[in-house]
C-alpha cells in the first residue's frame, strides 16, 4: 500500500502532492481549497457534482431563505427563526413506545442498544417536536453487532426498526424568514451547480467534490454549534467533542442496510481526540461487510477556535503503513491546516488533535480492527500504542 501522504494548505507543493494522490486513490472525487472575501460570492460546484466544503479559518455568513430546512438543533438550539416540523402521529406513537420501554425495561435493554436509543430519545424535547439527525445513533446500533431484529423485543423492537428506516424524515426544522446567518471554523457547506450558496466574509475552506453523487439530499449547512456531541469511535468519552456534520446513512430496510457502503459517498466527523482514549486501528482493504475499501483523511483544525484544552500537548498522527510490521511507523505533527491521507490497510491513531475526519465512501459499521495489543506484544512496547487499551484488549 502507498505511504500516508501529508499536505498543508499554505504549502503549495505539499498541497499539490496531496491533491494529486487523493485523486489517484479516489477516482470520482477531487480535492481542493478556496477562499471568500468580504464581498458577497456564490459558492457552487462543477455541473453534475456535489461539493462538500469545510471551513478551517475565518468567519462569515451564509444566506438562508425562508423555507430552508435543516436537521440541526440537537446541540445548541437553532435561532428563533426556525420552527420544528410537526411530527407524524405514527412517529409520536413509536417514540412513546420506546420511552415506555426505556423506563420499564429493568435491564432488558442491552447496553449497546440503550446508549444510542437514549440519545435518540433526548431529541424528542417537546410532545410534537423532534430535532436533529439520528443517523449516527443508527450507525452505533449497527456497529454493536446485534442484529436489528434483536435490538429490542416485541413492539419496542418494531418501533425502533421502523424509526431507524426513516432517519431522513426525522428531526427537521424549517426557517420562517430570510436572513444571513454566521458560519465559522468547522462548519460544513454543501453545494451543487443547481443549489449554490450565497456567502460573504473572510472564509477559507477546503473541499471534496463528488463527481458521481447519489440522489440522497443533504442539508446545505451543518454548523458544529447546533450539533449534538455523541461519544463513540475515536472519542468515546462521556464528555467527548464528537459532532457529525455528515455521517453514514444506512438506508435501513427490512433486510438491513441498503448497501454495504451506505447511501452517501462522503462522511465527515469533527472530533477532539485525546490520547488517553484513542485506539490504534485500521480499516481493511477487503472491508468487513463488503463494499468499497474505506479511505480516510484527517484535516487538522485549531482547537483554540473552540476553546478546547490541549494540556500543552502537540497534536500527532501515528501511522503504520504495513499491517503486521508494527516496528515500522511514522509520526506526523498535525498543525492547523495539515491534511493527512490514510489508505485502507494503514494502521493509524490520532492523539490530542482537533480535526475533521472524512471517509470515502463512509464510516462503515464494524469495519475497524484494533491494534494496540498487537503493537505492544510484538514490539515489547517500543512502538507507539495506547497501553491502557492494549491491556483491555488482552483482558488484563
Amino acid at each position: 500500500m502507498p505511504e500516508v501522504i501529508v499536505g498543508q494548505v499554505d504549502d503549495p507543493p505539499a498541497w499539490t502532492a496531496a491533491v494529486q494522490s487523493f485523486g489517484e486513490w479516489n477516482p470520482g472525487y477531487t480535492l481542493g481549497q478556496g477562499a471568500g472575501g468580504a464581498a458577497e460570492a456564490l459558492l457552487t460546484a462543477t455541473p453534475g457534482a456535489v461539493r462538500y466544503c469545510w471551513l478551517f479559518d475565518g468567519r462569515g455568513e451564509v444566506w438562508l431563505p425562508a423555507g430552508y430546512r435543516t436537521q440541526e438543533g440537537d446541540g445548541a438550539g437553532l435561532p428563533p427563526a426556525y420552527r420544528p416540523d410537526p411530527l407524524d402521529p405514527q412517529v409520536c406513537d413509536a417514540l412513546a413506545t420506546l420511552r415506555e420501554a426505556l423506563s420499564t425495561s429493568d435491564g432488558n435493554v442491552p447496553e449497546a442498544v440503550r446508549v444510542p436509543l437514549t440519545a435518540i430519545m433526548e431529541r424528542w424535547w417537546q410532545t410534537a417536536a423532534f430535532v436533529g439527525n439520528v443517523d449516527g445513533e443508527v450507525w452505533r446500533l449497527l456497529e454493536s453487532g446485534i442484529a436489528p431484529e434483536r435490538w429490542l423485543d416485541g413492539p419496542p423492537g418494531a418501533a425502533l426498526r421502523w424509526l431507524a428506516a426513516r432517519t431522513d424524515t426525522l428531526g427537521w426544522s424549517t426557517k420562517q424568514e430570510d436572513s444571513w446567518e454566521p458560519v465559522g471554523v468547522g462548519d460544513q457547506l454543501v453545494v451543487s451547480a443547481e443549489a449554490p450558496l450565497r456567502i460573504r466574509g473572510s472564509l477559507h475552506y477546503w473541499w471534496i467534490e463528488d463527481l458521481d453523487p447519489t440522489d440522497r439530499p443533504e442539508a446545505a449547512v451543518r454548523r458544529l454549534r447546533y450539533l449534538k456531541d455523541t461519544a463513540g469511535g475515536c472519542a468515546p468519552g462521556f464528555d467527548a467533542f464528537r459532532r457529525l456534520p455528515l455521517t453514514w446513512h444506512a438506508g435501513l430496510g427490512a433486510a438491513g442496510p441498503a448497501s454495504a457502503d451506505g447511501l452517501n459517498r462522503v462522511n465527515c466527523h469533527a472530533l477532539h481526540i485525546g490520547a488517553e482514549l484513542s485506539r490504534t486501528h485500521y480499516h481493511p482493504q477487503a472491508p468487513i461487510g463488503g463494499g468499497q475499501p474505506q479511505f480516510e483523511l484527517y484535516f487538522a483544525l485549531d482547537p483554540a477556535q473552540w476553546r478546547l484544552g490541549t494540556a500543552g500537548r502537540a497534536a500527532r498522527l501515528y501511522t503504520f503503513p504495513a499491517i503486521g510490521e508494527w516496528s515500522r511507523y511514522e509520526v506526523t505533527d498535525l498543525t492547523p491546516g495539515t491534511i493527512a491521507l490514510i489508505p485502507a490497510d494503514t494502521g493509524h491513531r490520532g492523539c490530542d488533535v482537533f480535526a475533521h475526519i472524512v471517509t470515502l465512501p463512509g464510516f462503515k459499521p464494524g469495519n475497524e480492527l484494533y491494534l494496540d495489543r498487537a503493537i505492544r506484544d510484538t514490539t515489547a512496547g517500543a512502538a507507539p500504542h495506547n497501553p491502557a487499551l492494549a491491556a483491555a484488549e488482552a483482558g488484563e
